[in-house]
């Protein structure tokens, strides 16, 4: 059996969807815009502040994370704009990404305060790739130095991987870091020889005299 179309209901449809596209489309258009322009934007702004960081002698590990991370978020600010030029509430969105930010803070607290020594450590420098330091309760000689962690091989070629909030909460002795220094450790050992009654071999030659008298006899 043919039910009968309901003509004026499926005039009224087409006519609310032409409506909306009408009135939709100038922010359409805009949204595009912002979205082709904005993209060509985003990357030039993050790689001015790749080559900044480059000049400046930044760690190469950090110039990538900190291009990436500009890049990222500029993007997502770019999203939201064109997402408010078609309607979309954003209010809620951003609502939503704060919280769900926090979540993910809170979860990798740990991950993130060893990302925030890693750059401290990167940025001031206390040590570089090939001293010989104590850090982090470790001495030994630096072998590579990443965000979140830093490897230090030992005298006995022990690979220690140390969390970078490790090595920023304690005190860093960088044994070569000035080209002279005075070493202490060969003037205690003197001065406890000294104590025991330990005196330190060294070249010596006994010449005995003997009178001229005592070879005539």
């Amino acid at each position: 059996m043919n039910l009968p179309l309901d003509t004026e209901r499926y005039a009224h449809y087409i006519q609310a969807a032409q409506d909306w596209v009408i009135a939709a489309t100038p922010g359409v258009v805009s949204a595009l815009f912002i979205l082709i322009v904005g993209r060509i934007l985003v990357s030039w702004l993050a790689n001015m502040v790749r080559k900044a960081l480059v000049r400046v002698n930044i760690d190469e590990t950090l110039v990538r994370f900190l291009h990436k991370l500009v890049y990222y978020v500029l993007l997502i600010a770019l999203l939201i704009a064109a997402a408010d030029q078609i309607g979309i509430k954003t209010t809620s969105f951003m609502a939503i990404l704060g919280a769900a930010g926090l979540a993910v803070g809170l979860a990798l607290k740990d991950s993130l305060s060893n990302f925030a020594s890693g750059v401290m450590i990167i940025l001031f420098r206390p040590f570089k790739v090939g001293d010989f330091v104590t850090a982090g309760g470790q001495t030994g000689t630096v072998k590579q130095i990443d965000i979140f962690s830093t490897i230090i091989t030992t005298g006995d070629n022990q690979q220690i991987i140390i969390p970078n909030a490790t090595i920023t909460q304690q005190p860093i002795t960088n044994v070569t870091a000035e080209k002279s220094r005075r070493i202490d450790l060969t003037e205690k050992i003197k001065l406890t020889f000294d104590e025991l009654g330990i005196s330190f071999p060294f070249p010596q030659q006994d010449v005995h005299m003997h009178s001229a008298t005592a070879v005539q006899e």
